[in-house]
């Protein structure tokens, strides 16, 4: 048993000999440098939040921004030239049409077409949350992160300020900063 330990830890170091004998010096202080600063950074200067409650700096738009038309109501999404209905609720980790139509799906870029009213908005993203706990794809950094800002612009257009939403926005953004 404990040679088995031995073995592994031998192999681990081997391993990173092996890896770092080719590296340069510049490479080497990177690593260290962006190791520290990852630690010294204070991302809270960066949103505020008191308990469990995300307050929302204003933003001065001059334009709105309108995405093209990829959501028909009731539940019916146009996202690389493939086309989909749902029956009832909408299947956030849909994945018959491949991974990048589902990427698309939980961008919510849809959700700032000029079509889409406060209410229809407000029902997708509720569907969202109510389905969190299930989500795959739209917990990964790159569709959390343009769901977060879509769901930022479409929350100031219509003056929306609900706790729920807030929080699950917050998960978001620790989880961002955790990962």
């Amino acid at each position: 048993m404990i040679y088995n330990q031995y073995f592994s830890l031998f192999k681990k170091i081997i391993r990173y000999y092996h890896t770092i004998k080719y590296l340069k010096w510049p490479q080497v202080y990177g690593r260290f440098y962006y190791i520290i600063k990852r630690k010294k950074t204070n991302y809270s200067k960066y949103y505020k939040y008191n308990d469990k409650e995300l307050f929302l700096r204003t933003i001065d738009l001059k334009k709105p921004v309108y995405r093209y038309r990829s959501f028909n109501a009731p539940s019916t999404f146009n996202f690389i030239n493939i086309e989909h209905s749902f029956s009832s609720e909408v299947i956030w980790n849909y994945r018959d049409h491949g991974k990048l139509w589902t990427y698309n799906l939980n961008y919510f870029d849809f959700i700032n077409q000029k079509e889409i009213n406060k209410v229809e908005g407000l029902q997708l993203i509720q569907s969202y949350i109510k389905d969190g706990n299930s989500l795959k794809d739209g917990k990964e950094p790159y569709p959390v992160s343009l769901r977060v800002i879509n769901w930022l612009k479409f929350l100031y257009k219509h003056e929306v300020n609900n706790p729920e939403i807030n929080n699950f926005i917050l998960g978001d953004l620790k989880n961002l900063e955790d990962n």
